[in-house]
Formats: C-alpha cells, sequence, structure tokens
C-alpha cells in the first residue's frame, strides 16, 4: 500500500519471510517483477497463503538479484588470504 509520496506500507508476512508489518521510504525499496494477487490491507494469514499459491519464496531464490545478493555476502565474508 502506498501511504504517500515517499512512504509504503510493506508486509513480509513475518512468518514466511521474517519481515513484519512496517512503512518504509520508497527510496530504500527495490521493485522486482514478482507479484501476488492479494486484497488491500489483507491480514497475514491471507498473505502466507498467497505467497505460498504463488510460489514467492521459490521465485525469489530464482531471481538474479537474490544471486547477486548472495554473492555480495559471500564476498562480504571472505578474509584477504581467501579473496586472493
Amino acid at each position: 500500500n502506498v501511504i504517500n509520496g515517499n512512504l509504503a506500507l510493506v508486509d513480509g508476512p513475518q512468518n514466511v519471510t521474517g519481515v513484519h508489518r512496517q512503512k518504509i521510504n520508497f527510496k530504500r525499496l527495490t521493485l522486482t517483477d514478482i507479484k501476488v494477487k492479494i486484497p488491500l490491507n489483507a491480514r497475514q494469514k491471507t498473505l502466507a497463503k498467497a505467497f505460498e499459491e504463488e510460489k514467492v519464496i521459490d521465485a525469489w531464490n530464482a531471481s538474479p538479484m537474490k544471486r547477486k545478493m548472495d554473492k555480495a555476502e559471500k564476498r562480504a565474508s571472505l578474509t584477504d588470504f581467501e579473496r586472493f
């Protein structure tokens, strides 16, 4: 949901993704092609059910953005000896 010109209401759901309902600035968000059909202001149960039906987690794990984030995380955890 869009709160105003700068903020969006984001919900994980928490039991599936670990992201609780919160407002986040658009500057901190990145859009993906993954979509879920849900009603406006949906509950946690409705979100979790939609996430499972649409297989959002599988789509996210297969996305190039996830692979890029994993690669950056791995590189950050390497020491100088492991990197070269």
